[in-house]
């Protein structure tokens, strides 16, 4: 089964329903390590047993028993695959896993510097005593051209059911400017938002940029340093999950990242996110999607702000797959679009009659101006 809902949708809550149904172990492989940290979290809250196995760490105490079956949830990264297979289909003769299941399965389709590792994947599909075990292949953003992408890779099987979710937020407010100078356009927005002792993440586009946003914010913040973090791709697992962390437990209120933090971050005090320049990254729009879905999951008011440069020569950049090229250029079309962007959105994401019969579709769009 393909589900596809929004993000915060509850699509975690179907591994532990299947656990509690069945009793057996469910096997989830996820892309990232904080969604794996945040997941054993949520997991824990709630009395289920977890084990989380990422390639190149050492295998936490709680291996021996998922060996056996005997914890309720398997968290795994998909690296560490090659070295678990034989254990799973050990498992899977002896009817031991309920479900093996694929968590933000569009990363598949558009992290072309991991595609070795997610190819691997497709052995879920193909090995003759792990293809009988149920399958749910997840995400909260996948149009009909990365769906199709993602089956190709993974090697689903012909005949898979889909079950496409509403994707609208009503309760997120979408801004968009362009800017001048991003660092004093975020610096006004950051200070009056950390005064205020609130949450707010900056996602930009590369470490480069992110390391010098971030400093420059310390600078001219210096109260607010030792609330200000950092994450990028060239951290330490263990960093990257440090931040998260404390991001979640109120210790930190501003991270400054590039996409190596867009998924998996479940806080709740969270209710600002800019997004600066993210027309000019490969799936813009799914990033757009993933990142705006990170502010008022609970459906408390919130907001997005999308600060962008110019448009001029970025539909001439080289991708290394026809499919980058085509999101880009729908990620620039919808950053150029002067009508609701909203139901752009939407429609891109197949979930355009959400909006049907609402009398009004606001998205905070105003005419471009320079700030």
């Amino acid at each position: 089964m393909f589900l596809i809902l929004a993000t915060g949708g509850g699509k975690s809550a179907v591994y532990i329903l299947v656990h509690r149904l069945t009793g057996k172990m469910v096997v989830v492989f996820e892309p990232l390590i904080s969604i794996i940290q945040d997941q054993v979290l949520n997991c824990k809250r709630l009395g289920v047993t977890t084990c989380a196995v990422i390639a190149g760490a050492t295998l936490p105490a709680e291996a021996k028993l998922a060996e056996q079956g005997k914890v309720g949830v398997l968290f795994m990264s998909p690296e560490a695959l090659p070295g678990w297979k034989a254990r799973l289909v050990s498992l899977a003769k002896a009817n031991n896993i309920g479900l093996l299941a694929v968590d933000e399965v569009h990363t598949t389709a558009l992290w072309q510097f991991r595609h070795l590792a997610f190819s691997q994947l497709a052995v879920l599909n193909t090995q003759p005593d792990l293809k009988t075990v149920p399958k749910l292949w997840t995400s909260g953003t996948v149009n009909l051209r990365v769906e199709q992408e993602v089956v190709k890779i993974t090697k689903l099987p012909e005949g898979y059911t889909v079950f496409r979710g509403d994707f609208n937020h009503p309760h997120i407010f979408m801004d968009f400017d362009l800017f001048i100078n991003f660092r004093l356009s975020v610096l006004h927005v950051v200070e009056a938002h950390l005064d205020d002792n609130k949450c707010m993440t900056i996602f930009v586009g590369s470490k480069m940029e992110v390391m010098s946003l971030f400093c420059f914010l310390r600078r001219q913040l210096p109260r607010h340093e030792e609330k200000m973090a950092v994450v990028h791709a060239e951290l330490t697992s263990r960093e990257r999950g440090l931040v998260a962390t404390e991001f979640s437990e109120g210790k930190v209120d501003l991270v400054v990242a590039t996409t190596a933090f867009e998924m998996g971050i479940d806080n709740r005090r969270l209710d600002l996110c800019v997004i600066v320049d993210v027309s000019n990254e490969v799936g813009s729009l799914e990033s757009y999607s993933q990142r705006e879905g990170r502010r008022g999951r609970r459906g408390q008011s919130s907001k997005v702000l999308s600060l962008t440069k110019s448009f001029s020569g970025m539909g001439n950049r080289k991708d290394s797959t026809p499919l980058t090229r085509e999101l880009r250029f729908w990620g620039i079309r919808f950053h150029c679009a002067t009508t609701c962007k909203r139901i752009f959105l939407l429609t891109y994401l197949g979930d355009a009659n959400t909006l049907r019969g609402a009398a009004v579709a606001f998205d905070g769009f105003a005419p471009h101006h320079s700030i």
